[in-house]
């Protein structure tokens, strides 16, 4: 079997406890999705927040991080997924003050229902 393969069913070994095969879908897509916006914001958190700090409203600094950096998107929380892990007793609060950081035009999440209790 591939590395790929056997990443990805070690992945599925990892969730067997907590969730049964057909509810991998519902934890991997996000992850998935939230592990690839946490990339590509990675190399410009620092002056995301900055221009966040510095702009009167979010709407200026959304275009100012647009025209300035280029992204399309931008996230105001002080979590990343690197700190999450920093933090396991508050995880699933911080996990969801995250992903509501992100701009409005991020609304993917919404369908995943991560702050549902």
């Amino acid at each position: 079997m591939s590395q790929l393969g056997n990443f990805v069913w070690g992945i599925a070994d990892a969730l067997r406890g907590p969730y049964k095969p057909h509810q991998y879908g519902d934890v991997i897509l996000p992850m998935t999705i939230l592990r690839r916006l946490d990339a590509i914001l990675s190399p410009t958190r620092d002056e995301v927040a900055k221009l966040i700090a510095e702009s009167p409203s979010i709407e200026v600094a959304a275009a100012r991080i647009k025209k300035d950096l280029g992204l399309g998107f931008f996230n105001t929380s002080q979590w990343t997924l690197a700190k999450l892990l920093g933090d396991p007793d508050g995880l699933a609060d911080n996990l969801v003050n995250y992903i509501n950081g992100f701009s409005k035009n991020i609304d993917v999440f919404a369908e995943f229902k991560f702050d549902a209790t």
